[in-house]
């Protein structure tokens, strides 16, 4: 057992922008947050206070700039530190380039407003961390890195590259507050020895431990010195500190610690659906984002530069972790209506912003006569060929009104289309085409033109006629009394692609559910008991409990013979459409999508939910070999399940027993129902089989809860199955399958503030079976397609212009399979360029780069983008040596 020798009591605050109360108040109580602690700071030469991160300073100049001064002194004199990240944002809406720029912005702010660097990440309250975060912090010179959920203890963490970290965590609960006590005698009487006793029985692994003292918003505690000093005024061991996070760190970095690797997955993935509308907003930004900068990167425009940094920060913002609010959820909507505002401007601008880029570019494309002009963009780093769909409006084209149209490249070349009518607008139209080898990084022009050939018409089935919808790779096939998927049959592998067994254990209990089946879980939830959050003898404990009751509804008890089956056969693609009744007068519209140039299932699911209280929404996708092992994208990444950092779920006695396992956790629902009385077997037998799988339920490898990114695939030697998403609900594992939970409640933390989402909820998929394994099945590259799809715009109006740009260009195409790009992004210049990529099987890899446009040179770059190493180019081409899991940025001048 350790026995500590020395405590750094950390005097700290919490930042929440919309949690601790209104957005408003929250931002004024920030502001004095850090004003009391720089007037404490220069009254006691003793006092310590930390800062967790760089908007809450940002939020703190724009209203205090007078202090600026005192900041600085403040924070070169070691008084005052500050973690480097911009904010703690959700971890599986924040795609890799986001994680990124979460880090970019904050030390670029930092140093150009305060000529301040950093040690220290900070990311109290926000839990799941790629396993690629120790990397990114080494490249923005940050050594440290201090959680409150994660394994408890200091411990050295490593990315797959290589680079390690020192990493403090207090275990899954509120441990960027302790709850020492509440006041001054609580503290330094009771709330001190509990720790020391709680650290050495748990073998703390460190005779220097860390003791933070603070809360959401909390105001800095101006008895921080007083509290020390009345300690170690006792003469008893250890000895206590008044001291930052970032001296604790200097003081333990030369110890013996444990290294430990993996990723630390997001317990908190149902948030995502909190409020669909915000996240609709970012959604898009994510796709639009790419897009943008590719386009400002082929025609630079320094204004739109300044506006894009403007939409990324908000962004940022957008994605904190605070959704909801304490005291049964009285700032809950407040704070997401503030939100939903900012990220609809953000979305609003970014729009603009690239519409603006588009047609600067367009009218450097060479136009044809009686067409209109499309251009299609690729942000990825390959040659991409997929279906891509845009609005067509006659009404803005009247020569092609009441006629039947083509698509044509530049040289000619036919693509058949497909024209969907929009309801209640006989201009507007959706059309459809597979657009072909689209340069990697770049665009390629198509051309609207008159035809002869007639369009693919809509046509109706009755219900019974025909479940089955197939193509040259599917034959789907839809159960005649449930909502969801019997079969998916792989006609190019001969493979049934729904596992035959069981796909989940729930099965085994008589409830059967198809693939895309919709279902309903209900539950009762019991609030914690007033005042129980604040009181200290319940630091780590749940207070709140969800019990599930049993009950099932699931869509087949609704269909009976109102269902409704609509089929759309096209050159482009075909569709089975279904609407079905739901409980309590909901609408189940689910849509399958077979494409007839690239072999991929779309799958669509609205579901208009009326609202019924007590009830979790779910939809299960069992898929993938039964003996599959399952792996998912991460930020930078590809996470094994089960290969998380030791301890992170609660395991091998690591946690706070009072915490217990994050088993025992909202939203494991499934497995509170099995050891609820759902099955009350008399059959003794029967319920020794429950407790067995109850117990195997119970492995967190199996059957933790964690949020989507952008694929799951599950993959035995020979095949596998790949599920890309542009949605992230939140999923339980069961052995090689998935159910995903989509809950249906808003602004849902604890104390009861849940309120019922209704209206349209709706979850968009795709579904790619392969043959061998990801690497070459090109699974981590096409798992991208998701969420960097084709874009196509219709060029502006024809305008005088100057025919510089080819009808077809790639900026950078990159011809490994292993090798991701993130981002290509104007720089600082006019001519630079900024890109960055990633290698993902675990290989040194000789990286062959081309460009449509010569390339006068190239420099291996650090994370700021501070040239390193210059690239040897020869005309348009160049190579780099890519270590393994290694994340590079380059720069390019064209």
């Amino acid at each position: 057992m350790n026995k500590i020798a020395k405590v750094y009591f950390i005097n700290t605050s919490h930042v929440d922008i919309t949690w601790w109360d209104s957005p408003d108040k929250c931002g004024a109580r920030i502001v004095e947050v850090i004003e009391n602690a720089l007037k404490l700071a220069s009254l006691n030469v003793l006092f310590r206070f930390s800062i967790e991160d760089i908007y809450s300073v940002y939020l703190f100049l724009n209203e205090k700039p007078e202090m600026k001064e005192l900041l600085v002194e403040a924070l070169r004199a070691g008084k005052i530190d500050i973690g480097g990240l911009y904010v703690a944002p959700v971890s599986d809406y924040s795609f890799d380039e986001a994680v990124f720029r979460n880090f970019y912005y904050g030390k670029k702010w930092l140093l150009e407003n305060l000529g301040i660097d950093t040690p220290l990440a900070r990311e109290e309250d926000s839990p799941g961390h790629t396993s690629q975060f120790p990397q990114i912090c080494q490249g923005f010179g940050m050594r440290f890195a201090r959680f409150s959920r994660g394994p408890i203890g200091v411990f050295r963490w490593q990315s797959p590259d290589g680079s390690v970290i020192l990493t403090h965590t207090s275990g899954y609960s509120w441990g960027y507050h302790l709850r020492l006590g509440r006041n001054f005698d609580e503290k330094w009487k009771i709330g001190f020895p509990l720790r020391l006793k709680h650290a050495e029985k748990n073998n703390y692994p460190s005779p220097n431990l860390l003791l933070s003292d603070g809360d959401d918003n909390a105001l800095p505690n101006p008895d921080g010195p007083a509290l020390v000093e009345a300690w170690n005024k006792q003469g008893k061991s250890p000895e206590f500190v008044s001291a930052t996070i970032t001296e604790y760190f200097n003081s333990i970095e030369n110890e013996q610690f444990n290294t430990f690797s993996g990723d630390m997955p997001n317990q908190w993935a149902q948030i995502a659906v909190f409020e669909p509308d915000v996240f609709e907003h970012i959604r898009f930004m994510r796709h639009t984002l790419p897009v943008a900068e590719l386009a400002l990167s082929l025609h630079p425009a320094p204004e739109s530069n300044n506006r894009l940094e403007t939409v990324w920060r908000t962004l940022l913002e957008c994605l904190d972790h605070n959704w909801g609010g304490r005291f049964q959820g009285a700032y809950g909507l407040e704070g997401d209506l503030y939100k939903l505002e900012r990220a609809f401007d953000a979305r609003k601008m970014l729009s603009e912003i690239t519409r603006e880029a588009v047609d600067r570019i367009s009218v450097e494309i060479p136009d044809k006569p009686d067409t209109v002009k499309i251009i299609v963009f690729n942000t990825l780093s390959h040659i991409a060929s997929d279906y891509v769909s845009l609005d067509f409006d006659t009404n803005k084209f009247p020569t092609f009104k009441n006629s039947s149209l083509e698509v044509l490249d530049s040289s000619g070349t036919f693509y058949e289309i497909q024209l969907s009518f929009i309801p209640d607008n006989e201009s507007r139209k959706t059309l459809s085409f597979n657009a072909e080898d689209i340069p990697a990084m770049g665009y390629k022009v198509f051309y609207i033109t008159k035809s002869k050939k007639k369009v693919a018409n809509r046509k109706s089935i009755t219900a019974g006629e025909k479940n089955i919808i197939e193509n040259n790779f599917y034959r789907i096939e839809i159960g005649s009394r449930s909502a969801g998927i019997k079969s998916i049959f792989d006609k190019e592998f001969n493979q049934e692609i729904i596992p035959r067994k069981p796909g989940n254990l729930l099965e085994l209990f008589g409830i059967q559910f198809h693939f895309n089946e919709v279902w309903a879980l209900g539950f009762r939830f019991d609030p914690a008991p007033d005042g129980f959050y604040d009181n200290p003898d319940n630091e780590g404990k749940v207070g709140e409990s969800i019990v599930i009751t049993g009950e099932i509804k699931t869509a087949g008890e609704f269909l009976q013979d109102n269902i409704q089956l609509t089929h759309t056969d096209g050159p482009v693609f075909s569709s089975l459409s279904r609407t079905a009744p739901f409980m309590s007068g909901s609408r189940i519209d689910q849509e399958i999508i077979l494409f007839h140039g690239t072999k991929r299932i779309g799958l669509k699911t609205n579901i208009r939910w009326q609202g019924t209280e007590n009830y979790l929404l779910c939809m299960s996708l069992p898929f993938g070999p039964a003996d599959g092992v399952m792996r998912m994208d991460v930020p930078f990444g590809i996470h094994r399940f089960g290969d998380e950092v030791p301890g992170y779920w609660g395991k091998s006695g690591s946690a706070d027993p009072r915490i217990g396992t994050i088993a025992s956790l909202l939203p494991n629902a499934v497995k509170k129902w099995l050891r609820s009385g759902f099955l009350e077997e008399k059959n003794k037998k029967l319920a020794k089989l429950k407790e067995s799988l109850t117990k195997r339920m119970m492995k967190e490898s199996e059957s933790a809860s964690r949020g989507l990114y952008n694929w799951l695939d599950v993959s035995n030697n020979d095949w596998g199955a790949t599920l890309l998403t542009q949605h992230s609900p939140f999923d339980f594992t069961f052995g090689s399958n998935a159910i995903l939970f989509a809950s249906i409640r808003s602004s849902a933390f604890f104390n009861g503030e849940h309120y019922l989402r209704r209206g349209d909820n709706t979850y968009e998929y795709s579904l790619i079976s392969h043959r061998g394994s990801l690497i070459e099945a090109d699974v981590p590259r096409m798992g991208r397609t998701a969420n960097s799809p084709l874009s196509a715009f219709i060029a502006a109006p024809e305008t005088d212009g100057v025919d510089v740009l080819p009808p077809s260009a790639s900026i950078l195409t990159c011809t490994e399979k292993n090798i991701i790009t993130t981002a290509v992004k104007p720089g600082k210049v006019k001519g630079e360029l900024i890109v960055r990529v990633y290698e993902t099987a675990g290989k040194h890899t000789q990286t062959h780069f081309e460009s449509s446009f010569p390339i006068r040179c190239v420099f291996l770059c650090d994370m700021m983008e501070n040239e390193q190493q210059e690239i040897r180019v020869s005309g348009s081409t160049f190579g780099i040596t890519m270590p393994p899991y290694k994340i590079v940025t380059l720069k390019l001048q064209l």
